[in-house]
């Protein structure tokens, strides 16, 4: 399993690939009519230590917490162009997240006063409540690369200001693939196809390993586990 960072910068990768495709001016369109629906939720526990590497100690962290998004949209656009068919602008799609956790720490391992950093800041958590939906927008990506449609992109709060974290990423980064067709380009391009329909899914177990970094680059994750599911359905139908 690839681990959250990693799925995050891969995520974040495939949408700047695609923003910096070039779309020319005469090329081929294909325009279709979207109805798609994402869900991704994680429960999480984890343990973590600042600073990284000091000897005479450190201030460690415990928390745990939830995540759900969902997001959902009927009667969207997407427009394919070009022999890649590359995806000059973001599928918009309506959503919200559900976010909760709590904290303990820091609490201070050893003498981490003479690690010669900035004293520990305790983790903000003031957004976090499982009953509040909060609005936002996913702005979605659907690169196909050899054949299979993907779906990369992430979701952007209503709210300016957020202070819930969330260190699967569940949240904030959506990054999956439909596995049930090779030829959804050729689909595409193939004007007698009317409609595409194509769904997936995912399940994870998290382990210490995939928090990397879990609250800023000089913090270590000590232990760390948790699952996460993602479900999505995309049903395209051609416009022109």
């Amino acid at each position: 399993m690839a681990g959250v960072i990693a799925r995050f910068a891969a995520a974040v990768g495939a949408v700047a690939i695609v923003l910096a495709l070039p779309a020319a001016a005469h090329a081929k369109a294909y325009e279709f009519e979207v109805k798609m629906k994402v869900v991704q939720e994680s429960v999480w526990d984890l343990d973590f230590a600042f600073p990284r590497d000091c000897d005479e100690g450190r201030w460690i962290y415990s928390g745990n917490g939830y995540g759900y998004l969902e997001a959902n949209v009927k009667g969207g656009r997407v427009t394919f162009r070009g022999n890649d068919l590359e995806q000059p602008k973001a599928l918009k799609v309506p959503g919200y997240a559900i976010n909760d956790g709590e904290w303990t720490g820091p609490t201070p391992e050893g003498n981490p006063d003479e690690c010669g950093v900035q004293g520990p800041v305790p983790m903000n958590t003031s957004d976090c409540n499982p009953l509040i939906e909060r609005p936002g927008e996913l702005r979605a990506f659907l690169p196909i690369i050899r054949g299979k449609l993907f779906m990369v992109g992430g979701f952007y709060r209503d709210q300016t200001t957020f202070n819930c974290p969330d260190p699967t990423y569940y949240t904030g980064v959506v990054s999956t693939k439909s596995n049930q067709r090779r030829d959804v380009d050729d689909l595409i391009r193939d004007k007698r196809v009317r409609s595409i329909e194509l769904s997936g899914s995912r399940d994870e177990i998290f382990h210490v390993g995939d928090f990397e970094d879990p609250a800023g680059a000089n913090t270590v994750a000590l232990s760390g586990s948790g699952e996460g599911e993602h479900r999505w359905s995309i049903k395209l139908v051609r416009v022109r």
